[in-house]
């Protein structure tokens, strides 16, 4: 009996053997299938990316003469502002105003730098800046060295400006100051990531020092009309901004990375969180702008009656109702006047009043005074 079971058992393994190397053969030649299918359409996917690219840089294109970029490549090719650099205009030549009779090294090499400055302000005065989209490792250099360099002007143009300041001459530090709004913009126009950031660097760093020129320097109103024009953009245009630099992002990552490598990314949501966060940084540097209209209110405010005003009511016939929204959590500014003039925040994402703290939980976000300064 047992033997009469083996037997059968044997015989429907020679029976099912066959069935199984065709399974096996069919399961084979379906994954090579999908395998070549797959790099078929990775090919096509390169292609198409590579087209619409070219496609996006001609839309882009205007002539040099019109091109801001034109000019801020010339700077990087012909300068090193690094070198001999008084290490006084680092981090001290940036933070406040400063006399040249106190530092006359480092006002001699800024004098000695003026050529570069002049430059760069003719740069900011053109309406129109276009940067190659960085595709090819060459194009990634390039782009590595220009914001490097960059970052050297932003410091070069607002040490430069604080000298202005304290020395008298107001209406240069407010070109300055300006010369770097127009660059920041600039640079944010660009369809990539990393520009957009630096440029709202600039801006931010700009942005600061006006705040201080507005609150504490003597200005005209012609020069207060001059700071609200150079930040009239108080609308949230966050997805108009944002839609061209995805989607070239998304280009770029097609011709570059394998298709597994582009679902990893997907998975681990590494564009999501990057986003989030540049969105947080684009609401608090709205926030700003809003403000600078609204410190330069109330300086009007002060030159006409001699004192601050007691809540930002005053302001509601003058700016746009718009600028008095906090475009962080929807709500309003806080305005507190206290015995060294008066604090401006936003109450942070959680809409909560934390006195303008940051401390711990809190989020509130300090738009006057600025850190470690008091109102005069």
């Amino acid at each position: 009996m047992a033997e009469n079971e083996t037997e059968q058992q044997q015989a429907q393994t020679k029976r099912r053997a066959p069935r199984l190397r065709r399974w096996a053969g069919v399961t084979l030649l379906v994954a090579a299938a999908v395998l070549a299918l797959l790099w078929l359409s990775d090919r096509l996917t390169l292609q198409s990316a590579e087209q619409q690219l070219a496609a996006i840089e001609a839309a882009r294109a205007i002539p040099d003469s019109e091109n801001a970029a034109v000019i801020y490549n010339e700077v990087l090719a012909n300068t090193d502002l690094v070198s001999g650099q008084p290490s006084f205009l680092g981090m001290d030549g940036m933070r406040g105003p400063w006399l040249s009779e106190d530092h006359p090294e480092a006002a001699e090499w800024l004098q000695a730098h003026q050529s570069q400055i002049s430059r760069i302000v003719e740069a900011s005065r053109k309406q129109k800046c276009r940067f190659p989209i960085p595709i090819e490792t060459a194009g990634r250099t390039q782009e590595m060295n220009l914001l490097q360099a960059v970052r050297q002007w932003a410091q070069l143009l607002v040490s430069a400006a604080n000298n202005d300041m304290a020395d008298g001459r107001t209406d240069a530090a407010l070109q300055k100051y300006l010369c770097l709004i127009r660059m920041g913009a600039h640079f944010r126009e660009q369809p990539d990531m990393t520009k957009l950031l630096v440029g709202t660097a600039i801006e931010a760093l700009a942005l600061g020092h006006l705040k201080r020129l507005i609150l504490q320097a003597d200005v005209s109103n012609e020069d207060l009309a001059m700071i609200q024009a150079a930040v009239s953009n108080i609308k949230d245009t966050w997805d108009q901004d944002m839609a061209p630099v995805i989607e070239v992002q998304k280009l770029i990552e097609r011709t570059h990375l394998t298709l597994l490598a582009r679902l990893k990314k997907i998975l681990l949501s590494t564009d999501r969180k990057l986003l989030e966060r540049a969105r947080q940084i684009y609401l608090r540097i709205l926030a700003e702008r809003r403000a600078i209209h609204i410190l330069a209110g109330l300086r009007r405010y002060k030159d006409a009656h001699g004192r601050w005003p007691q809540d930002l009511g005053v302001l509601r016939e003058s700016v746009q109702q718009e600028i008095l929204v906090d475009p962080i959590n929807g709500g309003a500014f806080v305005y507190k006047l206290n015995e060294n003039g008066f604090t401006l925040y936003s109450k942070g994402q959680n809409n909560i009043d934390e006195d303008g703290s940051r401390k711990g939980v809190a989020d509130d976000w300090l738009i006057w005074p600025v850190r470690g300064r008091k109102v005069k």
